[in-house]
């Protein structure tokens, strides 16, 4: 059935629809989550880091990059509260850390809020733009398209937001 005010008078239900409709959309994010197939951190890496750099570029095989996957994936369970990454430049820990590990993250808890900070305000900002990048690339959006959306009333640089209410700044 449809209701309609008589000409001048405000819908006394107006003010309540947008938090209504954002509500909707958390339960629909929230059943994207259990259907959604999770992958391992440690394919993630290998597949993000082929979407993202391509073939040109690949990521190094080496324990290391496992013993990385294995570290974050122990800091994203909480066994790791106090986690820092030490190893030489050019090694590709930003780009593991910054950029692939919180779009993984939110292939597994999209309403999750990540923050990220740097020496430089320049590093901070471009693993920003990386990971939003992969966010939108076709590899992530095929996969988990449907799971995570970037909202569009906060989509910058360094500061961007998904419609399950996750955050990156």
């Amino acid at each position: 059935a449809r209701v309609t005010l008589p000409a001048g008078r405000l819908n006394p239900h107006a003010a309540i629809l947008p938090h209504l409709r954002a509500r909707a959309e958390a339960a629909r994010a929230t059943e994207q989550v259990r259907a959604a197939e999770p992958m391992p951190l440690r394919q993630f890496l290998r597949e993000g880091w082929l979407a993202f750099w391509g073939q040109g570029r690949p990521l190094a095989e080496g324990w290391y990059v496992d013993a990385i996957a294995d570290f974050l994936a122990a800091v994203w369970r909480g066994e790791l509260p106090d986690a820092v990454i030490n190893i030489p430049p050019r090694h590709g820990k930003s780009t593991v850390a910054s950029v692939l590990f919180p779009a993984w993250g939110w292939t597994q808890a999209p309403q999750h809020e990540w923050l990220y900070g740097s020496h430089k305000r320049t590093l901070a900002e471009r693993d920003s733009v990386r990971c939003r990048r992969l966010l939108r690339s076709p590899w992530y959006q095929q996969r988990w398209g449907s799971l995570v959306q970037l909202a569009g009333d906060q989509n910058t640089k360094g500061d961007f937001d998904n419609v399950a209410g996750g955050k990156r700044l």
